[in-house]
Parts: C-alpha cells; structure tokens; sequence
C-alpha cells in the first residue's frame, strides 16, 4: 500500500528454514515473494517488505503455526511471526531494522 514504510527484519537461518521446510499451507503470492527473495548473510536471512505485505505474511504465518504437528518447526515459525510482530507493533530490537518510507 502506497504510504506502507518499508520494513527489513532478520531472521535466523532456522526461522528461515522453517518457511520453507515440511508442507506449506498455501500462502498468498505477496507473502511467498517476501519469503523466496530473502537474502542470507553469515548468520542472518533479511526479509523485506511494506507493512501491509508484512502483515499479510504475518497472517500466513499465524494459520501455519496453528496447523503445524512438527513442534521444532513450530517453535521456529513462531519465533518469526514474532518478530514481524514487533516490526509491525513498532518494538525496536537488534532483529528489526526500520527504513525510510519509500
């Protein structure tokens, strides 16, 4: 959404990992670009997007932690809907960086 501020936000490879590991619900084409066009440092993987994608990803995460039977995988894809949580609620810790709106 034109407006939206753009939000970058690190994960840990396992947080990561846990998007793309096991079976997937079905995630809306925004939220699955946020996640394949991530880009891995030494021991981070940056997310980037606009809050109302980030918010959409969020959403996605939520159902998929709900339906998860794996509880390491759970654990995981919590930790990361938490983090996108903070970005979005504006709580400013060493995983979240905010930019300038585009």
């Amino acid at each position: 959404m034109k407006g939206d501020e753009c939000l970058r936000i690190e994960l840990t490879p396992d947080e990561y990992n846990a998007f793309i590991a096991g079976k997937l619900i079905p995630y809306d084409p925004d939220s699955e670009r946020i996640i394949f066009s991530a880009r891995y440092y030494e021991e981070v993987v940056e997310i980037e997007a606009d809050e109302s994608d980030m918010d959409a990803l969020r959403d996605c995460i939520a159902a998929d932690v709900n339906h998860e039977k794996n509880r390491k995988r759970e654990k995981y894809m919590w930790s990361a809907f938490l983090n996108i949580s903070d970005a979005l609620d504006g709580s400013f810790d060493r995983k979240v960086i905010h930019l300038a709106s585009a």
